[in-house]
């Protein structure tokens, strides 16, 4: 499952690191995923300095590793959805419970 991952990324890589507009597409739905789903604030963290550093920069382009980073946030495994999945729901749970606390 990994090695199509990197295949697809490898593949995306050879005809899209020079394409602008395929590197804004890729800051755009990381940062949409991030916000969207729980991950590791670790993850986070990183994520948000790649974009800002992205954003902020006068020649618009990803370096590899950056990108690689980035395309496995958007794209993630089965296993790794079900598991975000299940923590947003865990985490909007918790934060629901809370609110009917405080009425």
């Amino acid at each position: 499952m990994n090695n199509e991952r990197l295949k697809k990324f490898n593949k995306w890589w050879k005809t899209n690191h020079h394409y602008k507009l395929a590197h804004r597409w890729l800051v755009k739905h990381t940062k949409r995923c991030i916000h969207n789903y729980h991950i590791a604030p670790e993850q986070f963290d990183h994520a948000k300095s790649v974009m800002k550093r992205y954003n902020s920069s006068e020649y618009k382009r990803l370096n590899r590793a950056d990108a690689e980073f980035l395309w496995r946030l958007t794209h993630p495994t089965v296993n790794q959805r079900r598991e975000r999945l299940l923590a947003t729901a865990a985490f909007f749970d918790s934060v629901a419970d809370h609110s009917k606390l405080n009425k």
